[in-house]
């Protein structure tokens, strides 16, 4: 595995800036937000990336993404993502639907229709997932 991106502070700003670049490159264009926090602590790793990639993202800090028809139609990336939580919670927003997903569960999110997701920590103080990209 290498890693794709990592910070540890307590700028959110600064956080916020370089980690939704990271996401425009590896993933699609959306408008991410950082829950503030006394110390922010994320990174993300890449174990593959053919066929499809395979990330894993861990922190101590909930993070928001937001795409919507506006970035959609800026960029038409077209992908599939088949998120593995393994610690905290994940929630999906979508308009007909919204879910959280638990630690041991898993959900697929489809990138050409709008929707929301925010990890969140979970009562040991982290979230940790697995990203498989097709």
């Amino acid at each position: 595995m290498h890693t794709l991106y990592a910070y540890s502070g307590n700028d959110v700003a600064e956080m916020c800036r370089s980690y939704a670049n990271v996401v425009r490159r590896e993933f699609y264009d959306g408008d991410l937000t950082i829950d503030p926090s006394d110390h922010l602590d994320i990174s993300v790793q890449k174990a593959i990336a053919h066929p499809m990639t395979l990330l894993q993202m861990s922190g101590r800090c909930g993070v928001s993404f937001r795409r919507s028809w506006q970035h959609i139609r800026a960029n038409k990336a077209d992908v599939r993502v088949i998120w593995f939580v393994r610690s905290g919670s994940l929630k999906i927003v979508r308009s007909r639907a919204t879910c959280t997903v638990e630690a041991g569960q898993c959900v697929f999110l489809n990138s050409s229709v709008p929707f929301y997701a925010r990890t969140m920590v979970g009562p040991d103080g982290t979230f940790d997932a697995v990203q498989g990209i097709v």
